[in-house]
């Protein structure tokens, strides 16, 4: 994401990133993570997003993330996700 982007914006893409995952529409949702992201630490190409949603949905057919309010000094976009 760029940098320079507003919280608005950040807060949209969290929104889709979240739509995508209650409609099962893995492809777009990996759509909105960078080529190769960062996650906890690790380098990981974005197809690794379809192969984990897919897992998840496949073990817990009835899961869903929800946003979970953050404040900018906690977590560097603002907001977080949980699965529930």
């Amino acid at each position: 994401m760029n940098p320079q982007s507003t919280a608005t914006d950040q807060e949209t893409v969290i929104h889709a990133m979240h739509d995508a995952f209650h409609c099962r529409n893995f492809q777009a949702g990996a759509q909105l993570f960078a080529p190769i992201f960062n996650n906890h630490g690790v380098q990981l190409p974005r197809e690794a997003i379809i192969a984990v949603w897919t897992d998840i949905c496949t073990r817990f057919p009835d899961a869903r993330l929800g946003i979970v309010t953050l404040s900018a000094e906690e977590h560097p976009l603002g907001r977080g996700g949980r699965l529930s």
